[in-house]
């Protein structure tokens, strides 16, 4: 088996602290088919509530990772992943590492653990597990320039999109 790539964004409504991770898992060999129904039918969803956009960034890559190794158990994943995201967040985690581990994840002068500590020890963990490639793609970015993999992400943003402003709309947060 070939390797997988991830495609992970969200859409968060910060006034309510409620937002959507879109995920797609897809084999990269068919990332070269760009068939439009196949993908948007293949992106999985997620509500997440009490979150932040930095949080709900890592909250969702870390759901797309446990549903790769929940949905893959036969499928060895180790150095088998590419995860494509436009969060400068996640990607900047693996540099963060070194530091972060040394504070044991706490603040400098406080010395009080960080917001999303949990969070970030569970991306090193499942960093270690699964040894991904992160990859850094321009988010929004204009027709002309995309490439394939702009193209696939595009769906994913708009699922994600789509499924809040759903969400927003069935549940009037107005009052």
């Amino acid at each position: 088996m070939g390797k997988l790539a991830i495609f992970t964004d969200v859409s968060l409504n910060s006034k309510i602290k409620i937002g959507f991770g879109a995920c797609l898992v897809i084999p990269e060999a068919q990332l070269i088919l760009n068939q439009s129904d196949f993908i948007s039918r293949k992106i999985k969803l997620k509500k997440f509530t009490t979150t932040s956009s930095t949080k709900l960034e890592i909250e969702s890559l870390l759901w797309a990772l446990e549903e790769v190794g929940k949905n893959n158990k036969e499928i060895d994943l180790y150095n088998n992943l590419t995860i494509y995201t436009d969060s400068q967040c996640v990607v900047g985690l693996s540099n963060r590492r070194k530091k972060l581990e040394s504070t044991d994840f706490k603040s400098g002068k406080k010395k009080q653990e960080l917001n999303n500590a949990v969070l970030y020890r569970k991306f090193y963990n499942l960093s270690d597990k699964f040894k991904f490639e992160l990859i850094k793609l321009k988010g929004h970015s204009i027709k002309s320039e995309k490439d394939i993999l702009h193209k696939v992400f595009a769906y994913v943003d708009k699922a994600a999109r789509k499924e809040l402003k759903k969400y927003l709309s069935a549940n009037d947060t107005r009052r």
